[in-house]
């Protein structure tokens, strides 16, 4: 494919430019992992496709040293496979092939994502030294020949042995350790309790699922786990080499941590190299979160915050970890700026943002104007407006900070992209790559066919691949319902203009931007025209049913799609239990009452961190201002701050003029006690001279 080869400056974008080099280099590192040596059997087709998933990052970070490739692997790969591998639905990465159907359904996120992510564990807990070594034991002794998973572990073992002669770990029990992450699928999640009073922790495991139901026998699941750790008094996150093994005999393990003090906060998996979870007891939560809402944040590097975000989000989902904790973490992002992060924080947020969708538009609003909230320092520092000093993640980060704020409604973004689209229809003024993603859509949701139409011709006027995905990939942003039928007909027609290759952008771009009810009326219409388009394959209807299943919201939804499933379940490859098991840990989720469940409390936790003024029909100035206030008082700095003390405050911040006091908040910051109790001093004085 030529998008994933061919770069054109100012023409592809930042994004465009970091596929063609990892793409590459997973593509060279087959010429060792494929080409060199190749698997005896499709199910260890993961020997090619993890260890080039793994060198996509790790080879092309050391030729572009500014991409953080290897902070990215986290969020791209490792976080993603953690999603995909919480279901019922996944499978051991070394898994039985028994026919040419399930050859294909191999080559998925198990396969490259969680296999490059355990190759990666497995290179920091052997040290990268001995890793290197085994693998060129293992390429030389199997070179021009095939080779199997017990292959690899066995060169890998021999270095190791040879590098550490005396390691506490037998070969007998390094064997274990590879098959206890290859052999079974699912992965843990490591409770962290401690003792503040002894200095120690209890760490336990037990198999992390998304949604739990009476099939899943999960006491048989246990893993060797590579446990690393640092406290707030060590702050060391370069180390990777592991503390402690939890062995899979080893329900739990006591570990007594040296030097650790009551007030001292403790965090697992550094770099989040390990494959596994990590939930804590409420008070380490709130010490970490503490840390986060803090002018010291940053203390916990940018990978950790991502880490602490994903587990998070997914532990309160899988009800292990209660949202107000949730939220309390997410009240520091009004901080954050960094894409690492951020990118985390909108996969969570993304899942949230989906089943509200299906709340009152007033619900749905609080959550909007939350994330929102959030985002204003991230948006402020990177807006529309690009620097030449501006670094490769920055740009990332743009692309990301704003396609976000214009899809949750900001007044800001909205109105920019809006002006920036129409100033491209009337002047044909060019738009920079990186904004193209913001400006188009925001221009088709806010405008009607002739902004599509002008978006389509760009499309067929292009000679440049990546250009055409990308305008492709927004195309289904239109809020206008014929431009949307006329955008599907292109991709099913005899005569389309889009390339077979690039059919699987069309379908999804119009499901991911709110026409759910209607690509589902389309596709069951038109799923053999989609099949014929596609080289008579069902891969790409049966990939969007199963992805559409994530996202359902109503009973209705849910039945037309499983009618249809049962009428054509053969042809498909979609069985019903795999349907129903996606469903289950989608948006439709456990029951159709997840709005009065999970929903009620986290519009509660919303309701709280709302400003008064939003619902009683204030200026939009003042809703601004008043949400300053709550986020002023959310903050950990302020929390000694007498009941008196803050009731003067913000019966200030509502009195007193928007603008005088909206500067001071610019000027100081108020972020600590002193600091706004002096500032109330000088308001009141302000105040009363008037």
């Amino acid at each position: 494919r030529e998008r994933e080869l061919l770069f054109e400056e100012g023409v592809s974008t930042s994004s465009d430019k970091q596929s063609v080099a990892t793409v590459i280099a997973h593509e060279f590192s087959h010429q060792w992992f494929g080409d060199l040596v190749g698997p005896r059997w499709w199910k260890f087709i993961w020997l090619n496709e993890g260890f080039a998933t793994y060198f996509q990052y790790t080879a092309s970070a050391l030729v572009e040293t500014g991409m953080r490739l290897e902070e990215q692997f986290v969020i791209s790969e490792l976080q993603s496979a953690f999603a995909t591998d919480a279901l019922n639905t996944s499978h051991p990465i070394t898994n039985d092939v028994d026919s040419p159907n399930e050859i294909g359904l191999m080559f998925d996120d198990i396969s490259y994502n969680k296999a490059g992510s355990v190759i990666r564990m497995i290179q920091h807990f052997l040290t990268l030294d001995t890793f290197r070594s085994g693998l060129n034991l293992y390429l030389n002794s199997h070179g021009n020949d095939t080779a199997e998973a017990n292959d690899l572990f066995k060169a890998l073992k021999e270095q190791y042995e040879e590098d550490f002669p005396n390691s506490d770990l037998s070969d007998k029990e390094l064997q274990d350790v590879f098959e206890s992450w290859t052999l079974q699928m699912g992965y843990p999640v490591i409770t962290v309790t401690r003792d503040y009073a002894l200095g120690t922790v209890n760490v336990n495991q037990e198999r992390f699922l998304l949604t739990r139901d009476n099939t899943a026998d999960d006491e048989d699941y246990s893993w060797w786990v590579p446990l690393t750790y640092t406290t707030s008094d060590e702050l060391d996150f370069i180390n990777t080499s592991t503390k402690v093994w939890l062995n899979r005999t080893e329900e739990s393990k006591n570990i007594t941590i040296l030097n650790i003090k009551e007030k001292d906060w403790l965090i697992f998996n550094i770099q989040q190299i390990g494959f596994y979870r990590v939930n804590y007891d409420t008070t380490n939560w709130k010490l970490l979160i503490s840390q986060l809402n803090s002018d010291q944040y940053e203390a916990i590097p940018p990978v950790n915050r991502a880490q602490l975000l994903d587990d998070a989000f997914n532990l309160a989902r899988a009800g292990l970890l209660d949202y107000s904790t949730l939220f309390s973490l997410t009240d520091y992002l009004a901080r954050e700026t960094d894409y690492i992060p951020w990118y985390a924080a909108f996969n969570g947020f993304s899942y949230l943002n989906t089943r509200l969708q299906a709340s009152s538009e007033n619900d749905y609003s609080l959550f909007k104007k939350y994330v929102l909230s959030l985002l204003d320092k991230a948006y402020n520092q990177l807006g529309f407006q690009e620097k030449e000093s501006d670094d490769h993640v920055t740009k990332l980060n743009r692309h990301l900070i704003l396609t976000w704020a214009c899809k949750l409604g900001s007044e800001s973004c909205t109105k920019t992209a809006t002006e920036l689209f129409h100033t491209l229809l009337s002047k044909n003024e060019k738009v920079s790559p990186d904004l193209q993603t913001a400006v188009y859509c925001t221009g088709l949701n806010q405008g009607g066919p002739e902004e599509y139409e002008y978006l389509w011709e760009k499309f067929l006027n292009s000679d440049v691949s990546t250009e055409q995905v990308l305008i492709l990939g927004v195309l289904g942003c239109t809020a206008n319902e014929d431009s949307a039928h006329a955008f599907l007909n292109q991709s099913i027609g005899q005569s389309s203009s889009i390339r077979q290759q690039d059919i699987s952008t069309v379908l999804p771009s119009v499901v991911n931007n709110g026409h759910l009810d209607f690509i589902i009326s389309y596709i069951i219409k038109y799923y053999k025209d989609i099949t014929n388009s596609n080289g008579g394959s069902m891969n790409e209807v049966s990939s969007l049913i199963l992805n559409m299943a994530i996202s359902l919201t109503t009973t209705k939804q849910y039945d037309t799609l499983l009618s249809f499933i049962k009428e054509n379940e053969e042809d498909l490859g979609v069985t019903v239990t795999s349907f129903k098991q996606i469903v289950l840990g989608g948006s439709y989720g456990i029951s159709v009452g997840w709005l009065e469940t999970d929903g009620a409390a986290i519009l509660d936790l919303l309701q709280e961190r709302s400003p008064p003024s939003y619902h009683n029909g204030a200026t939009a100035s003042v809703v601004k201002h008043k949400l300053m206030k709550h986020q002023i008082w959310s903050q950990h700095t302020l929390r000694s701050l007498t009941t008196k003390s803050q009731a003067v405050c913000g019966a200030l911040l509502d009195v007193i003029a928007v603008e005088t006091s909206a500067a001071c908040w610019d000027k100081i910051s108020c972020r600590e006690t002193k600091c706004c109790i002096n500032w109330c001093v000088a308001i009141l004085t302000k105040a009363k001279a008037k």
